[in-house]
């Protein structure tokens, strides 16, 4: 896939949007938590279907092994059968818990027991809706914008896969909504990764998450991309806003240059 050209999200646009899509995949990663055992490691973590834009669920439950979708762009929630029964529910103009309730009756026509099916987490989300709180495609632009940067960071990460032979694997955390290259290697001492922004860092941006708390003589390096992130976590972050006025084929370069360089900074100190 060629890298689409990114535009400039309202920050406050931005807020509502992710606040929306965080509640919904909720809901999708409710199901593999469920219904998976705990030997199925992160199996409450999203995939990108690049195919359908869609956030995706791992697969759960047996004949028909079934999994859910999220389509960013049309709010749809899907659950789909690998026995080629599917389900759509619009999620637009209705509650969380109605989409709740919907998805327990609905399990159930795919042999699954629908009292196992629960959305209890052992984490926060930046903010969980109320009972009367309707999910809703807040600006649609927004939604497609939204689309683009996860298609073009989840293209970017397999492209680094291949030429940095990391055999790392891309999944989305349904806490942050961060779509994470976790590398494999023993040696490994950071995460390479792509956020929509948070409450603390307002527009979308590209991080290296460092496991450890780096030493003080590798923050005072000049050498590397970006800037260091040090208000939860530590690691480098360049913000989508730092290039967003260059041509396509300029940002696409200077996020490449952010991991390609850091890695083997990083790699190597």
């Amino acid at each position: 896939m060629m890298w689409r050209k990114l535009n400039r999200i309202d920050a406050l646009e931005l807020e509502k949007a992710r606040i929306q899509l965080q509640n919904a995949i909720q809901l999708i990663s409710a199901a593999p938590r469920s219904y998976l055992d705990d030997s199925v490691a992160r199996k409450d973590w999203l995939l990108w279907d690049t195919e359908h834009s869609s956030f995706e669920s791992l697969s759960f439950g047996k004949d028909p092994r079934v999994k859910l979708k999220l389509d960013i762009e049309q709010f749809v929630l899907s659950i789909i059968g690998d026995d080629d029964h599917i389900e759509h529910l619009v999620l637009s103009g209705i509650t969380y818990p109605m989409a709740f309730g919907w998805l327990k009756v609905k399990l159930e026509s795919f042999s699954l027991d629908a009292d196992l099916y629960h959305d209890v987490t052992n984490y926060e989300i930046e903010q969980i809706f109320g009972l009367d709180d309707e999910l809703n495609v807040t600006k649609q632009q927004v939604f497609s914008d939204i689309l683009t940067y996860y298609a073009n960071a989840f293209d970017l990460f397999m492209k680094l896969n291949e030429g940095l032979e990391l055999h790392g694997v891309i999944s989305i955390n349904p806490a942050t909504m961060n779509m994470v290259l976790n590398l494999k290697k023993k040696t490994a001492i950071f995460d390479i990764g792509f956020s929509l922004g948070n409450r603390q860092i307002k527009a979308p941006f590209y991080f290296m998450q460092m496991h450890d708390e780096p030493e003080d003589s590798l923050q005072k390096r000049s050498d590397f991309v970006g800037n260091w992130n040090e208000k939860d976590w530590h690691g480098l972050i360049i913000s989508a806003n730092e290039f967003l006025n260059t041509k396509t084929e300029v940002e696409e370069s200077l996020v490449s240059d952010f991991f390609n360089k850091n890695y083997w900074r990083l790699a190597n100190r």
